[in-house]
């Protein structure tokens, strides 16, 4: 009988009010939430498998840069890319 009433108390599952609530959520708008992308290759083929987490970290910063500076087109007469870091 005191569970009951302690779960009548805390709400319809017994655990409502016990669990901590987020306040923003984290998954919307692109600015709140951006990743840059890792070539799988990078981290599955044993050829990379040298390489440090820093290493593989650093390609993915510098592939989203070189994107971002394609959309922006900045590209010489001769297509190579520029990055601003």
């Amino acid at each position: 009988m005191r569970n009951l009433e302690k779960e009548q108390r805390l709400g319809r599952n017994g655990i409502e009010n016990l669990c901590i609530k987020p306040t923003f959520n984290y998954c919307t708008g692109e600015v709140q939430f951006t990743f840059f992308k890792l070539p799988k290759c990078l981290i599955d083929d044993a050829c990379f498998w040298g390489l440090s987490i820093d290493a593989k970290l650093l390609y993915a910063i510098f592939l989203d840069r070189v994107s971002l500076s394609i959309k922006n087109g900045w590209v010489d007469e001769n297509g190579r890319v520029f990055i601003i870091l």
